[in-house]
């Protein structure tokens, strides 16, 4: 991750501050309800297809094909995991502030200009991790701010600012945002 920063790092660009996502939970007290909520709606929807195919299958005389139920069935599995994979991908993420802009390192490099972004707040959640939230993202809910850090900047194509961005679980917030503050209004 830090080669990969420093790589991303235009010519004359300076290096404000860099550090990993804090420590948290996965199903921690903010997400646990909502990702159990997600994989019990997927698994139902995926039960209710699966029992029209059988009724379908068996009652019309085509017979049951396993391919499909192992489809439907992977297709559960995988919708389920992937209410996971942003906790495992912020896990591994690094955040940077430039003097020109704020960058997410994970498997691929996300970035906002100063100049996109109209507004800005760190925000608490259940469980005491703070979230940097600018344009639309500082109205969302503790929920989405995981996968509003994974997803990456959203920028208006009319006015050029950001819609969308958050950096989960920021160390040591205070210090950020009071860096921070001569480049963006909080």
């Amino acid at each position: 991750m830090e080669e990969t920063l420093e790589k991303e790092l235009n010519k004359g660009e300076k290096l404000l501050w860099k550090s990993p996502t804090e420590s948290f939970e996965p199903l921690d007290a903010t997400y646990k309800k909502h990702i159990i909520k997600k994989i019990v709606t997927t698994a139902g929807i995926v039960l209710a297809i699966l029992i029209a195919y059988l009724i379908y299958a068996i009652t019309g005389g085509n017979g049951v094909k396993i391919v499909i139920v192992a489809i439907l069935l992977l297709v559960a599995v995988c919708a389920s995991l992937n209410n996971l994979t942003d906790a495992s991908t912020l896990k591994k993420a690094l955040y940077a502030a430039t003097d020109k802009r704020l960058i997410i390192v994970t498997d691929s490099v996300k970035s906002v200009d100063y100049s996109a972004i109209g507004k800005a707040a760190f925000k608490k959640d259940a469980d005491g991790h703070f979230t940097l939230l600018c344009g639309g993202s500082v109205d969302s809910k503790p929920t989405e701010w995981r996968s509003q850090t994974v997803a990456g900047p959203k920028i208006d194509d009319d006015s050029k600012l950001c819609t969308r961005f958050a950096m989960y679980a920021v160390p040591d917030h205070e210090k950020v945002q009071k860096l921070l503050s001569d480049y963006i209004n909080f």
